[in-house]
């Protein structure tokens, strides 16, 4: 299949045109360049194919050996697994408007396709508060009934910075510093919201759309020590919060929202015409300068009201969103970053309002926050969704994607919507993302029916000979998710987080019909070898690293059950002989071959070397 771009050339100079393709079951891809001008001079200097595939979890399922042998229960080597995708941990979300929650198929339809939610309207300072002292709840009722369908929920915003989107009464409020001043007017704002929403929402914008409205920023500059400024109002700056007395006023909203949410909450910005062109100033290599000013920030809210479904452009977006991501986080943008490297990344985009506008006639980590399609021919729309989410999840740069305009009754503009007025996934759009052979449901589903338990040790364990045969695993490829597992009639469940690389779960926690059980649980701490990396003398290889332990029978299931106990879900081995328990590696990848010691209580596994570490994942328990 193909999914084509218009380009709108530059007279006299060499233009670049980019696009997205991908190959059908032949696995071959042609590159066709049509309705040129007749006088058109074509110069192909270079084709890239960037890979729009995500990377999934290459998963071991430890089942431990057989349970006490009866009539009731199969031999091992006959039993199979039922392995059952449930939902989704990445976030594919949507907002959810007004008329939806009081409407029972939307919710429904809300709760079967989306893990994530944000309030299309109800919650930013002029739906709560449109005059001083009228509140408005509507907000706080789209937010529980987001939260009631089991999805996690997106605060959107403490403040909106354009200037025809501020209150009268907060535009007529006095800079004086008085009770009655903006400054005081902007203190108790965040304290209201925050008292809101904290516990109930996930991540927040802070100030919406600063690249397009500068009311507030106006309005208290307070540039070289000169007032107006937020902290004239004293009481706006306490001593805790670290503000300086002349902080301008943006600083101070990352500042007073860390403050209040404390040092885990996941605080953005937001804004758009980023990806595809507005104005300069819009552009999103300014929301990356702008975003790296705030210290505070955790997150870049990139919305995605694309103006053309024929220019959504995976492998362009792709690269975008992963280079901006690397720019947030102050590393290299020239592409020579790994998606391992970039995932590592403290600092993710968001889409965050996702739609794509095409009217024919028209010549025209981040997450994406509010994306949607405008186009009135179908196939078109479906495509420029398709493209979008397809690059959004592949990049490791984007942790979340929210839909905005998605269905037909919460169209903001005209042919935009997946989903049609009875919600249901006949349109093609809502066929391709969300039908039963769509994206969300069936290419990004890692559901297995009967497939066959492995028998033999699963690495790292080291067990008797005589029961070697008897121990039991799974593997499988794995995207993200929370799953079911069903083995002779007795299930557990267990969750795949989103990352990069091999992991491992030992299955626990049965639940089995008339208390028939076919498998006894694992009887060491399963695993998963992740990589192997650099351990430079006198750096740790692991983050919040405990104090390294060395046993001259090491092996990794010795140091995977340290870790286990110890509650850490990394451990790095060293020498042969040293175990370290810790978070997520903190150096580089290299090669294999440089964790050449073997393991000093089982020669089967390499245990690092003087300056590398075989480091690997401690198995998950299922619940």
């Amino acid at each position: 299949m193909t999914a084509g771009t218009t380009v709108t050339a530059v007279a006299n100079q060499w233009n670049l045109i980019s696009g997205a393709v991908y190959a059908d079951s032949t696995g071959k891809i042609t590159l066709q360049l049509v309705n040129l001008p007749s006088d058109a001079d074509v110069w192909l200097d270079d084709f890239m194919i960037q890979d729009c595939s995500m990377d999934r979890f290459s998963v071991t399922v430890n089942l431990g050996a057989p349970a006490k042998r009866n009539s009731s229960v199969k031999e091992t080597a006959t039993l199979k697994a039922n392995i059952i995708m449930q939902k989704h941990a990445f976030p594919l979300g949507a907002a959810m408007y007004y008329d939806c929650m009081n409407n029972p198929k939307c919710t429904s339809f809300f709760k079967k396709h989306f893990n994530w939610g944000v309030t299309e309207v109800g919650s930013k300072w002029g739906d709560e508060y449109p005059e001083r002292n009228r509140f408005k709840d509507w907000g706080m009722e789209i937010s529980a009934a987001i939260t009631g369908t089991g999805a996690k929920y997106r605060a959107h915003s403490t403040y909106w910075e354009v200037n025809k989107r501020v209150q009268q009464w907060v535009k007529d409020a006095p800079l004086d510093g008085s009770s009655e001043s903006l400054q005081a007017a902007l203190w108790w704002r965040v304290n209201d919201y925050v008292s809101r929403y904290k516990g109930k929402a996930q991540n927040w914008d802070v100030n919406n759309e600063m690249l397009h409205g500068q009311f507030f920023a106006n309005k208290l500059p307070c540039k070289g020590g000169a007032k107006p400024c937020i902290c004239d109002y004293a009481a706006a700056c306490p001593p805790g919060m670290g503000a300086d007395r002349y902080i301008d006023v943006r600083s101070w909203m990352f500042k007073a929202m860390r403050y209040l949410l404390g040092p885990t909450a996941k605080l953005h910005t937001n804004d758009y015409c980023n990806m595809n062109y507005c104005t300069s100033s819009s552009a999103l290599s300014n929301l990356v300068k702008q975003s790296l000013l705030y210290p505070e920030l955790t997150g870049m809210g990139v919305q995605s009201h694309l103006s053309n479904a024929k220019s959504v452009c995976g492998f362009n977006l792709m690269a975008r969103f992963d280079h901006a991501t690397a720019a947030l986080n102050g590393r290299p943008a020239d592409g020579s970053l790994s998606p391992h490297d970039i995932f590592k990344l403290k600092k993710k985009m968001w889409v965050t309002e996702f739609d794509v506008q095409e009217i024919v006639n028209l010549k025209k980590q981040m997450w994406v926050t509010e994306f949607d399609v405008q186009e009135s021919d179908h196939n078109l729309r479906g495509q420029g969704y398709e493209m979008m989410y397809r690059a959004a999840y592949a990049s490791a740069g984007v942790e979340g994607v929210m839909a905005w305009g998605w269905s037909q009754p919460s169209q903001w503009r005209p042919d935009i919507a997946m989903v049609d007025n009875d919600f249901t996934t006949n349109w093609d759009p809502a066929r391709r993302i969300l039908g039963p052979t769509g994206l969300f449901h069936a290419e990004w589903n890692s559901t297995y029916y009967g497939k066959a338990l492995e028998t033999g040790r699963a690495s790292p364990n080291k067990t008797p000979a005589k029961t070697q045969t008897q121990e039991s695993h799974i593997q499988f490829s794995a995207f993200p998710g929370e799953y079911r597992l069903e083995v002779g009639g007795c299930t557990t469940q267990f969750t795949v987080p989103v990352g990069m690389g091999p992991l491992a779960v030992d299955a626990r926690a049965w639940k089995c019909r008339r208390g028939k059980r076919a498998l006894a649980a694992p009887r060491r701490v399963g695993g998963a070898f992740a990589a192997c990396h650099e351990a430079p003398k006198g750096h740790p290889v692991l983050s919040e690293a405990l104090p390294p332990t060395t046993w001259d029978t090491m092996t990794p299931s010795k140091c995977l059950l340290r870790c286990k106990a110890a509650s850490k879900p990394y451990a790095a081995l060293t020498n042969g002989a040293t175990c370290t328990c810790g978070g997520a590696p903190v150096t580089d990848e290299t090669a294999a071959a440089h964790c050449s010691e073997r393991c000093r209580g089982d020669a089967a596994h390499a245990c690092g070397a003087a300056d590398a570490a075989s480091v690997w994942t401690v198995a998950l328990s299922s619940t």
